[in-house]
């Protein structure tokens, strides 16, 4: 422990300082170094450096291009602006449920029955949480509607080729492609090959009116159906595959993309 014990005005450099400390207590006179000192580092603090910007510039070796691939998913590959709105409307229950859910049932449902020939629709709705939030009318009459939309699209003489359970097809089939310097992955709702030709069917729940509204929405899916036609083709070797739009609220089956 130092204490300043005094002043010292004779020290050739202005008034000292003299301190002494335990156990001695001797007295030490402190070193004080000139002001000038101090007048020239702060002078050298604030000397400017002069930067060369040219010779920077021209040491500065281009950056690299990145040698990493990108990765998306199929549904990347479509706009957003006509998907369906953040909840539709179930008809004469006055309740409401997310496009998302009633097209995941209706998905789980075909699945089902490609793999056993037949769908237990409750138990699958039960699946759901936000089914659980419904009124026991409002899921009644969303089961009613999804039992009639099912059994009309499964019995439709012109899907049967589909949804039959045969070798060589496939439901919620995973892929994972490269397109260039891109890896894209997604599920194809269902993957029937016939000898040396290929076909996507991709359900949509979605109603289509007249020939017009078809046409947009072939237009709209068709850079996603695309992605799946050109997985197929690589993963199964084949000549030509062929990408079908279904659209279950019209029971309708569109072709959309041939490659």
């Amino acid at each position: 422990q130092a204490i300043p014990v005094s002043t010292d005005q004779s020290h050739e450099n202005g008034p000292g300082v003299t301190a002494s400390s335990h156990p001695e207590w001797q007295a030490e006179l402190l070193p004080v170094r000139p002001v000038g000192d101090f007048q020239k580092e702060q002078k050298a603090e604030t000397t400017r450096t002069i930067v060369d910007a040219q010779m920077i510039l021209e040491n500065i070796a281009p950056v690299p291009s990145s040698t990493l691939l990108e990765w998306k998913t199929a549904t990347d590959f479509i706009s957003p602006d006509r998907e369906a709105p953040v909840e539709l409307l179930i008809e004469k229950s006055g309740k409401a449920i997310s496009p998302l859910t009633r097209g995941s049932i209706l998905h789980r449902c075909l699945e089902e029955h490609t793999k056993t020939g037949a769908c237990d629709l409750e138990r699958i709705i039960d699946e759901y949480p936000e089914m659980h939030a419904l009124s026991p009318e409002a899921r009644a009459a969303f089961a009613l509607n999804a039992d009639a939309l099912l059994k009309k699209v499964l019995r439709t003489p012109a899907f049967a080729w589909i949804f039959e359970q045969r070798a060589a097809s496939y439901s919620e089939l995973p892929f994972l492609c490269r397109r260039g310097q891109t890896l894209i992955s997604g599920i194809m709702d269902r993957v029937v090959i016939q000898g040396d030709t290929g076909y996507v069917i991709d359900y949509k729940a979605i109603a289509v009116q007249d020939e017009a509204e078809a046409a947009a929405w072939k237009d709209h899916y068709r850079p996603q159906i695309q992605v799946y036609c050109e997985a197929v083709k690589e993963l199964f070797r084949i000549h030509k595959v062929e990408g079908l739009l279904l659209f279950l609220d019209s029971a309708r089956l569109e072709l959309t993309v041939s490659v």
